[in-house]
């Protein structure tokens, strides 16, 4: 009898914690604004970190103003290409694409840069 119990307990957990999962990744898109903002830039500084990490300073060409991004990998965004990034040249421009707010981490200090296509030296 007690067996049967938990195994009720822990397929109801299960139910509802799928139901949670599916109804955040519904509801995220539905709720949430435009996350993603690309803008035309220069970077100014690439500083690598650890594995396929960096920090990024890029000048923003339509306002004139520098930020720090990141270049890492997003279970969240589906980004697996910040090894790709190791590869940009600072002092180039780019097309940017990056989170358009910080992150969904609290301890994110920056926000993420998705993807940078060569506009030009």
């Amino acid at each position: 009898m007690r067996h049967n119990l938990f195994e009720n307990c822990f397929v109801i957990a299960m139910v509802i914690f799928i139901a949670v999962v599916l109804a955040a990744f519904i509801a995220e898109p539905i709720i949430s604004f435009n996350t993603i903002s690309e803008f035309d830039g220069q970077l100014i500084r690439y500083v690598p970190e650890k594995d396929s990490n960096a920090l990024m300073v890029i000048k923003d060409l339509s306002t004139g103003k520098m930020e720090t991004f990141t270049n890492e990998d997003s279970l969240y965004r589906w980004k697996w290409n910040s090894r790709d990034l190791l590869a940009l040249e600072e002092g180039a421009t780019y097309h940017f694409k990056v989170n358009w707010f910080r992150s969904a981490s609290i301890l994110s200090q920056s926000r993420n840069v998705l993807s940078a296509t060569l506009i030009g030296q």
